[in-house]
């Protein structure tokens, strides 16, 4: 995808970097700029950017958006490079963070790679150092890492991709190889 000309009814940057798609047909863009909602309305196209404020707590943490999903609750959550995740208020249009310095939610890095719901409510967030699952409605998180010497960790922490299959066996993409992954109860 191309853009021809930038303004408040293009995209903002030519560097997409994710794509998603709501139950809503609105169409989310992560760029190196922000994130951007596209929506089809009768009178056209209708653009909407979301950009970090640092004068804001309440905007994106970060412009370069690195992942977008949705969860069953239609909650839109959003990985960035550096800064954590964020998660959408659609009533205010404004940004709850999630990252290595909030509370109580905690991630264990910033560096988010990938993001994706799982059939129970909860979010799985691929990071560089690891795999966190992360459930909004009960507050709670979890990290799994690299341990060396237990049979039951992750063989390598950099995660780069999950597929969550219809037993809710969490398969993912590490650097150089791969794994399946059986969760544990909360």
């Amino acid at each position: 995808m191309r853009n021809s000309e930038k303004g408040p009814s293009k995209i903002e940057q030519e560097s997409i970097r994710c794509l998603f798609v709501d139950k809503n047909k609105t169409i989310w863009v992560g760029t190196n700029a922000g994130l951007t909602s596209i929506t089809n309305t009768a009178q056209g196209l209708r653009y909407q950017h979301f950009k970090h404020d640092s004068l804001n707590a309440a905007s994106l943490s970060s412009n370069i958006i690195t992942a977008i999903y949705a969860d069953k609750y239609d909650n839109l959550w959003i990985g960035t490079q550096s800064q954590g995740i964020n998660l959408l208020r659609k009533h205010t249009n404004s940004f709850i963070r999630i990252n290595t310095g909030s509370s109580p939610l905690r991630l264990n890095n910033n560096i988010i790679r990938v993001i994706k719901p799982d059939a129970e409510g909860n979010i799985w967030v691929g990071t560089q150092e690891g795999l966190t699952r992360l459930n909004w409605t009960q507050q709670t998180i979890a990290t799994f890492k690299n341990e060396p010497g237990a049979p039951h960790s992750l063989s390598q922490n950099s995660v780069h991709s999950i597929y969550i299959d219809h037993h809710q066996l969490v398969w993912m993409e590490l650097f150089r190889r791969h794994q399946c992954y059986q969760p544990v109860p909360l």
